[in-house]
C-alpha cells in the first residue's frame, strides 16, 4: 500500500495492488493533518530499576490525626475496614480503646492489638459487643496478639499462620470469607524489641510466600522504623522482602 499527498494532506490517495483510485476521488474526502511533534523514545529495558518504577511512586506518608480529623479523612463506606492498636496491656487499657472505638464514624470489621500482655492467670474477660476474641500469648508478659473479627463475617483461624516463636514474635491470622470477593487474610504481628531481626524476617517470607491471590493485610508492631529504612541495613532488607512479595507499607495513625 502507497499514500500520496492531495491537497497538502487535506485527503489521502490510497493505492493498493490491482484497485487504483484517481486524486480526483478525494474531492468528498476530509483529512485533517496532525502536527509532528517531537517524542523522546523511552527505552524500557535500560530502565528496569524497581525503585525508580515502583517504590518510589506509593504512598508511605506517616499522617497523624485527631479523631474529628480521622473521620473526616478516612473514609470506609466500602470495603474492608482494619483499625490496629499497640495496646501495651489490654487489661489496662481496655476501656481507652473501647471509648476511642465509639467516636469512629464507622465501626470497623476487624480490631488488631498488639502487646496485649494477657495471660491464664488473670484470664481473658475482654468482649467487646458483635466481635468474637482471637488471641495468642506470650509465654512471659509482654507481648501477645489479638484480632476482634465482626460476628457477621464468616471467617476461620488459619492455624499455620497462627503462631508464637519464643523470643522473636507472635502472630495470630483469620481469613475472612467474602461474598462474590476474594478471601482476606488479615494477620496481626508483634515482633519484640532487640528480638533477631533475621529470625523474624525469615519467619515473615515463610509464612507469607504461599499468600497466591488472596488478597492479605498485615498490622501489628515490628519495633522497625519502616518509614527511615535506609538508616538501617536489616530494615532495608525486611522491606525488600515484603516487596517481593507484593506488600507495602500505609500509614495513618492517630494521636
Amino acid at each position: 500500500m502507497t499514500m500520496d499527498s492531495c491537497e497538502e494532506l487535506d485527503c489521502l490517495n490510497l493505492t493498493t495492488a490491482g484497485n487504483e483510485r484517481d486524486n480526483d476521488d478525494c474531492d468528498g474526502w476530509n483529512f485533517k493533518s496532525f502536527k509532528f511533534t517531537d517524542h523522546n523514545m523511552h527505552d524500557f529495558e535500560q530502565d528496569i530499576d524497581p525503585e525508580n518504577n515502583f517504590l518510589n511512586n506509593i504512598n508511605t506518608n506517616c499522617c497523624y490525626y485527631s479523631e474529628v480529623q480521622f473521620n473526616m479523612n478516612i473514609k470506609s463506606d466500602r470495603g474492608m475496614a482494619i483499625i490496629h492498636f499497640n495496646s501495651r496491656s489490654l487489661y489496662a487499657n481496655f476501656h481507652n480503646i473501647k471509648d476511642y472505638l465509639s467516636h469512629l464514624n464507622k465501626p470497623s470489621n476487624v480490631i488488631a492489638i498488639s502487646e496485649t500482655w494477657l495471660s491464664t492467670e488473670k484470664g481473658v474477660d475482654l468482649g467487646l459487643n458483635g466481635y468474637e476474641l482471637n488471641y495468642i500469648n506470650k509465654k512471659n508478659k509482654k507481648g501477645g496478639v489479638a484480632l476482634y473479627v465482626d460476628k457477621r463475617l464468616n471467617y476461620k483461624l488459619v492455624e499455620n499462620m497462627t503462631t508464637n516463636i519464643d523470643d522473636v514474635m507472635e502472630i495470630i491470622t483469620v481469613e475472612i470469607y467474602l461474598e462474590k470477593k476474594k478471601s482476606v487474610i488479615v494477620s496481626c504481628v508483634y515482633r519484640a524489641p532487640g528480638s533477631n531481626i533475621e529470625i523474624f524476617k525469615n519467619s515473615m517470607e515463610r509464612l507469607f510466600a504461599k499468600k497466591g491471590h488472596r488478597v492479605v493485610f498485615i498490622c501489628g508492631d515490628f519495633n522497625l522504623d519502616l518509614l527511615n529504612p535506609n538508616k538501617h541495613k536489616q530494615t532495608d532488607e525486611f522491606i525488600d522482602v515484603l516487596f517481593s512479595m507484593s506488600f507495602f507499607s500505609t500509614y495513618h495513625q492517630t494521636k
